[in-house]
């Protein structure tokens, strides 16, 4: 192209910019501007999906359309998802830069107010205490997964029915129990499993779950804590624009990775978030181990969560004494 060519070609784009800026600014044709805007975004998202080429679902091996999307509460974050058509699984290829990168110690990581401190317990806590009475057995060996800031493990070891607490993860920034590498194959398997605020970080979903499912003993059990997609609009969904989270489950892909395991699948949910889309995922391979959880859950209403217990708590504080009965005169009142 010569140099009158291509000075010609930038004229051109820039009158057209202009001509596009002045169509949105004018009330009278902006409804005819951005709706030729959105078909040029979407066609523009339809040729990366063709980039992609042949993408298919991390979980089912399904086929996935590809979508485009700005936060509504936020238009400056935006999401490229891969959404499976078969099992619903939503993969976020915009979350891949890890927050974990480059942290040496635990004061890198970022607090949390569900997350146990050494005065108060946390999620993991109400998550292992639920599980050892669901199991009904003493001696048990408890494994929180993805730890991070967490101290709930020095609470979980006051248990009664615990008799030993790991913390694992991706790195090792804690000195203050047993660690194991969760890159690594485990050393021994754990009759409890906690990963509460982990699974929507796995990239690959199928080989990530290997390593966490590896951990649990065949009479075990593993509750990981998670946001359940169930359709609905995915712009306004803060969940899948978190730093971070790269995988948004539906049942049927949860359903999907537990069968080919071989475990067991129920969910429940935490009264903190009845109002929400957290629940409480359960695996376990034995049949045994999930009835005793349905029948706990026969005469619970709810999963005990943190933000219930401090609230029943503070409610327990505050209640006033009782009046004392008068006595009956054997008089018509």
């Amino acid at each position: 192209m010569s140099l009158s060519n291509a000075s010609f070609t930038v004229r051109g784009q820039a009158a057209r910019a202009l001509r596009v800026a002045r169509g949105v600014a004018d009330p009278a044709s902006r409804p005819r501007y951005v709706a030729a805007i959105k078909r040029r975004l979407v066609s523009a998202s339809a040729g990366d999906a063709a980039a992609r080429g042949g993408e298919r679902c991390l979980v089912c091996s399904g086929s996935v359309s590809h979508r485009t999307l700005r936060f509504t509460r936020n238009p400056s974050r935006i999401a490229e998802l891969s959404i499976c058509r078969r099992c619903g699984f939503i993969r976020n290829h915009t979350n891949y830069e890890s927050k974990y990168e480059g942290m040496s110690e635990v004061a890198d990581l970022s607090p949390s107010t569900r997350a146990g401190s050494y005065e108060r317990p946390g999620r993991e806590y109400h998550i292992a205490k639920m599980a050892t009475q669901i199991l009904g057995r003493d001696s048990l060996e408890v494994l929180v997964y993805g730890a991070g800031r967490s101290f709930d493990n020095h609470h979980i070891q006051t248990l009664p029915q615990v008799r030993n607490v790991v913390i694992g993860d991706i790195i090792n920034v804690r000195d203050d129990a047993e660690f194991i590498d969760a890159n690594k194959p485990p050393p021994r398997r754990f009759e409890v499993v906690v990963a509460s605020e982990v699974i929507e970080h796995f990239r690959d979903p199928r080989p990530d779950f290997v390593k966490l499912l590896r951990l649990v003993r065949r009479d075990g059990l593993l509750i990981c804590g998670t946001n359940i997609y169930a359709g609905g609009n995915l712009a306004r969904d803060p969940y899948i624009f978190y730093q971070d989270h790269t995988a948004y489950y539906t049942p049927p892909a949860l359903r999907e990775i537990a069968r080919s395991a071989g475990f067991h699948l129920d969910f429940r949910t935490p009264k903190i978030g009845a109002a929400m889309r957290k629940r409480y995922v359960l695996f376990s391979r034995s049949a045994k181990v999930m009835q005793d959880a349905a029948c706990y859950f026969g005469t619970q209403a709810y999963a005990p969560s943190e933000k219930d217990a401090e609230r029943v708590a503070a409610q327990k504080a505050v209640r006033p004494a009782a009046r004392p009965r008068k006595k009956a005169t054997g008089q018509p009142t």
